[in-house]
């Protein structure tokens, strides 16, 4: 917990600077999530989501934040089924040609 309360400090000074900072606002999300505060955090992870961020730092720390707010089960249980879906028509349509293992 230090580290994160420790890391939430540091994160709000870049803020300051620069408060429009999408990466430091998605780790000060992070931080939060991770003292236990997740209402303060989720209308963070909201405002990001609006904002429509496309940079590879602040899209990974966002995914660190839905993993562990558990919110990515319905996204991840879409893509599941959709991954599914197509490997199964694809199975049918390439493999039967294949020669069976004996």
């Amino acid at each position: 917990m230090g580290n994160n309360k420790k890391a939430l400090q540091e994160v709000e000074k870049v803020l300051k600077k620069t408060p429009n900072l999408k990466t430091a606002i998605a780790l000060k999300a992070l931080a939060l999530i991770r003292l236990g505060r997740e209402k303060e955090s989720q209308t963070l992870i909201e405002d990001l989501e609006k904002s429509e961020p496309d940079d590879d730092p602040t899209l990974q720390v966002m995914t660190y934040c839905y993993r562990e707010l558990d919110q990515c089960k319905s996204e991840a249980s879409e893509l599941c089924n959709h991954l599914r879906h197509n490997f199964h028509h694809f199975s049918e349509q390439n493999l039967h040609g294949l020669p069976q293992r004996r």
